[in-house]
C-alpha cells in the first residue's frame, strides 16, 4: 500500500490538543517524557518544553511500600536507588567531567555514586567512580545489590568498596528485592561475614536469618525457596528457632499470602504475639482481626497471676504498631487495638517523624503521654505531646510540623537544633567511613537558623561554632555555612569542611581564614581530616593549594597516624590515596604501621574486603622493594574474602 506523498508522521500528533499531550505525559515517568515523548513531534516538544526539562535521577520512595522492618530494627532496602529509565548518555555528558562535581559536598557526591551504581549503566558508574572524589562506602554496594547488578557490585568491591565487609548492606536489599542472581553470587563466594567482633562471634547463621527475614518482608517466595534449599540443612536447628522471625517479617511487609504458609510453623504463644504485632504494623485491618480471632486473647502464654499485666503490655505494644503503621487504614487498626488505652509517647513521636501535620495537630490536643520504655531513674516518663513532636520533627527534617508548633506557641530552642544534628544517639563527632551518614535534619536546621524558626532568646544559648563543625562535616549547603559564620558568628572549622565539604566550600573556608597564619603541622591536620572522612576531592584541592605536608617527616607522621591511630582497617583507602599522590620515603616505622594495621584488624574481628586487602598487599610490596628487602610474596593472613 502506497503512502500518499502529502502524509506526514507528525500529522496525527498535530490534531491533538496540549491538554491531551499533558495527560499522556502525566502517565509516563518524567525521564521517559524527556527522552522519548518530547521527541515525537514539534507540537509535543513545544507544549512540554518548560514542564519537563530536568531528569529525575533518584527513585522516589513509595509511601505505600515501607522499607523499615521493625523485627530487624532497620530498613531492608537501599537508601538510594536510581530512577528508571536512566538517562545514561546525558548523565555521562554532564557528570563525566570534573567541573560539576566541585560544587558538591562529600555526601552529595556519594549519593551520585550510589545512583550510578544502581543505574544499570556501566558508563555512568565509570564516570562516577572517576570523578566522585570519595571513598566507596557500603551504601554504594547496597544500591547495586538492590537492583541485582552483579557487574556493578563486583566493580565496587574491586575498587575497595566498603570500609569493611558489611553483610547486611548487600544481602538485605538483594533479598528484599528478589535479586536471586546477586544472592547466588554472594553465596558462591562465601560473602556471609562479620563486620564487627559481635557479629563475628554470632557467625554467618545470624546473618543468614536476617537475609531470610528480609526476603519474607519483600514477599520473595522464589528467594525463600532457594534459601531453604541451600541453607536449611546446614542450619536446621537455627532455622526452626527463627521461624517466627520470618513470619513476623512477612507480616510487617504486608505479605498476607506468604504469612499463611509461615504461621503454620509457629507454635509458641509468645512468638504468635510477635507476629500479631507485625500484622498490626504491615497488614490491613481484616488480616489483623482474622489472626486475633484465630489466636484468642493477648494474654495467652502468661501465668495466671500475670495475665492481666501481660495482656495490658501486649495491647500497648499492639497499639504502638497500629499507630505507626504505614498502611492507609492505620487509624482503624489503632482504634481496634486501643481498648481504652492511652496513646503512648512513641506514637506521638512517629507522627512528628512522619511529618503528618493532621496527626500532629491531633496529638497537640492530648494530655501528657507516657513512654513505653522506662526512662532514667528519677524521671516519671510523662511528656508533653508538643515536646515529643518538636524533637521528633526536628530530627527528621519535618519543617511543616515545626511551623505548626511555632504557630501554636511552642518555643523552639537549642534542644531542637541538637535534635536536627543528631546521628544515632547523639551529636556524632568522628566521621563514619562505613556508611555515608544521612542528614535528615538539614531542612530543620535551615528553618531554625535561617528562616526564623529558632526563638530569638534561645539563640543566645547556642554554640554556633559547634553547629558549624557538625553541619560542615555532614555535608551542609554553602548558604547555611556562610550564614552561620556571617550572621551567627561561628568560627570556620577547616577540618570539618575538609571532612565533608565540597571543593568550592573548602576554597571559601580557606579564603575566610587567609588572614591567619597557619603552621604546616596544622595544614597536615586538615589533610588528615579530609582523608579520615574519605574526602579525596578535598584532599586533592588542599594539595593543589599547598595546604599539605611538604616534607618527609610530616608525610611519614601522617601516614603512621592513619595506619595506627584508629584501631581498624577502615583507612586503608586513605593510605593508598596518600601513596598515589605523594612520594613517600619508606621507613621501617611506616612498614611496621602497615603490618600492624592488618594484624589489628584480624585480632579485633574486622574482616578486610578483598579490594582493601589488595591495596594493603600492594603497599607492603612497594615498601619491601623500596627498602631492598626480599620480594614481598603477599599473604592471605588478613581475612581474605576469596571471592575473585
Amino acid at each position: 500500500m502506497q503512502v500518499p506523498k502529502t502524509a506526514s508522521i507528525e500529522a496525527p500528533w498535530s490534531r491533538l490538543t496540549p491538554a491531551v499531550f499533558r495527560q499522556i505525559a502525566q502517565s509516563l515517568h518524567p525521564n521517559e517524557v524527556i527522552l522519548s515523548f518530547k521527541l515525537v513531534s514539534k507540537e509535543v516538544a513545544e507544549c512540554l518544553r518548560d514542564e519537563y526539562k530536568t531528569f529525575q535521577l533518584r527513585q522516589k520512595q513509595d509511601v505505600a511500600a515501607p522499607d523499615f522492618c521493625p523485627i530487624l530494627c532497620k530498613a531492608v532496602s537501599a537508601r538510594v536507588v536510581a530512577a528508571q529509565p536512566w538517562p545514561g548518555a546525558e548523565f555521562v555528558a554532564h557528570w563525566g567531567r570534573p567541573e560539576p562535581w566541585r560544587a558538591l559536598n562529600r555526601r552529595q557526591r556519594h549519593t551520585l555514586l550510589c545512583l550510578a551504581a544502581s543505574s544499570g549503566h556501566a558508563a555512568s558508574l565509570a564516570a562516577a567512580l572517576e570523578h566522585c572524589g570519595t571513598v566507596v562506602k557500603a551504601d554504594a554496594l547496597a544500591s547495586a545489590a538492590a537492583v541485582g547488578d552483579v557487574a556493578a557490585f563486583r566493580r565496587l568491591l574491586l575498587r575497595g568498596g566498603a570500609a569493611f565487609w558489611d553483610m547486611d548492606a548487600a544481602w538485605l536489599p538483594a533479598a528484599a528485592g528478589g535479586q536471586l542472581k546477586l544472592l547466588k553470587f554472594l553465596d558462591r563466594h562465601n560473602l556471609v561475614a562479620a563486620n564487627s567482633r559481635r557479629s563475628y562471634v554470632l557467625g554467618p547463621a545470624a546473618a543468614k536469618r536476617r537475609a531470610e527475614a528480609a526476603a519474607c518482608f519483600g514477599g520473595r517466595e522464589r528467594v525463600l525457596s532457594w534459601m531453604e534449599r541451600v541453607w536449611c540443612q546446614e542450619e536446621d536447628r537455627l532455622d526452626r528457632a527463627a521461624r517466627h522471625v520470618a513470619a513476623a517479617a512477612a507480616a510487617e511487609g504486608g505479605q498476607a499470602e506468604l504469612l499463611k504458609r509461615l504461621v503454620e510453623l509457629v507454635g509458641k504463644a509468645k512468638h504468635r504475639h510477635r507476629i500479631v504485632r507485625g500484622i498490626a504494623y504491615g497488614c490491613p485491618l481484616p488480616v489483623l482481626q482474622q489472626y486475633c480471632r484465630r489466636w484468642g486473647g493477648l494474654e495467652d502464654g502468661a501465668g495466671a497471676r500475670t495475665e492481666a499485666a501481660v495482656a495490658a503490655s501486649r495491647r500497648q505494644e499492639l497499639l504502638l504498631r497500629a499507630a505507626t503503621s504505614p498502611t492507609s487504614d492505620w487509624a482503624a487498626k489503632h482504634l481496634t487495638a486501643a481498648h481504652g488505652l492511652e496513646l503512648p509517647a512513641e506514637a506521638v513521636e512517629a507522627a512528628g517523624t512522619a511529618g503528618d501535620v493532621d496527626a500532629a495537630s491531633f496529638c497537640l490536643g492530648l494530655p501528657p503521654v507516657l513512654s513505653m520504655v522506662p526512662g532514667p531513674a528519677g524521671q516519671d516518663g510523662w511528656h508533653a505531646p508538643a515536646e515529643v513532636l518538636a524533637l521528633a520533627a526536628a530530627s527528621a527534617g519535618q519543617v511543616a510540623v515545626l511551623r505548626l508548633l511555632k504557630e501554636r506557641g511552642v518555643t523552639l530552642g537549642w534542644a531542637h537544633v541538637q535534635a536536627a544534628m543528631e546521628v544515632g544517639n547523639g551529636i556524632q563527632g568522628p566521621d563514619s567511613i562505613e556508611m555515608e551518614p544521612e542528614f535528615a535534619g538539614l531542612p530543620s536546621l535551615r528553618y531554625l537558623v535561617m528562616e526564623g524558626g529558632l526563638d530569638a532568646a534561645a539563640a543566645g544559648a547556642v554554640n554556633w561554632s559547634d553547629v558549624f563543625r557538625c553541619v560542615a562535616w555532614r555535608g551542609a549547603d554553602t548558604p547555611l555555612l556562610q550564614h552561620l559564620v556571617e550572621q551567627r558568628g561561628a568560627e570556620v572549622d577547616l577540618e570539618a569542611v575538609a571532612r565533608g565539604g565540597s571543593e568550592e566550600q573548602l576554597g571559601w573556608a580557606l579564603a575566610v581564614r587567609r588572614t591567619r597564619r597557619t603552621s604546616k603541622a596544622r595544614a597536615a591536620k586538615v589533610v588528615e581530616a579530609a582523608l579520615l572522612g574519605g574526602n579525596w576531592a578535598a584532599a586533592g584541592y588542599l594539595k593543589r593549594r599547598n595546604w599539605d605536608p611538604r616534607n618527609q617527616q610530616q608525610l611519614q607522621e601522617l601516614f603512621r597516624s592513619l595506619a595506627r591511630g584508629h584501631g581498624t582497617a577502615q583507612h586503608i583507602p586513605a593510605l593508598a590515596w596518600l601513596l598515589d599522590n605523594y612520594q613517600l620515603v619508606w621507613t621501617l616505622e611506616c612498614v611496621d604501621a602497615v603490618e600492624e594495621l592488618g594484624e589489628a584488624a584480624d585480632v579485633n574481628g574486622w574482616r578486610i574486603p578483598r579490594g582493601h586487602e589488595k591495596l594493603l598487599q600492594a603497599m607492603l610490596a612497594q615498601a619491601y622493594e623500596a627498602l631492598g628487602e626480599p620480594e614481598y610474596a603477599g599473604s592471605d593472613s588478613y581475612g581474605s574474602d576469596g571471592y575473585y
